[in-house]
């Protein structure tokens, strides 16, 4: 029997206590590309541990990434008020940080380069922009 998206991260799931976030949280998966699923993280594996590479790290990565913040969470002395929709938006926001990492298969390639490498946000994002855009190195 082959296994669904939805089963591969059944364990993430039962970190979330939000249904309607556990339901997102499938929902974009199954929008994300297939080569989630298949590729490492890192090309070189200088960045990233031995266990996200090879066929699947991209998935391991992101799986590790919520293990561990569900694990700062569940610390009280660093996460104390944080209320439970916003801990599940921000685990599922982790889940998913690389989901796009080579970019949309829908888009050129070039294009979506383009507007990674393309500057500062624009005037109307820059308030909220500027606290989290950096230039590339």
């Amino acid at each position: 029997m082959m296994m669904t998206r939805e089963d591969l991260i059944a364990e993430e799931l039962t970190l979330l206590d939000t249904p309607r976030v556990q339901k997102g949280l499938v929902e974009i998966v199954n929008l994300l590309p297939a080569y989630f699923f298949i590729v490492p993280t890192s090309a070189s594996g200088k960045y990233h541990p031995k266990y996200s590479g090879g066929k699947g790290g991209l998935l391991r990565h992101c799986k590790a990434a919520m293990r561990i913040g569900y694990d700062l969470f569940d610390n009280k002395v660093l996460s104390p008020d944080v209320d439970t929709l916003h801990k599940d938006l921000i685990l599922t926001s982790i889940f998913i940080h690389d989901g796009l990492k080579l970019g949309n298969p829908q888009e050129n390639s070039i294009r979506v380069k383009a507007a990674y490498n393309a500057g500062p946000p624009p005037p109307a994002l820059a308030p909220v922009g500027r606290r989290c855009w950096s230039p590339r190195p």
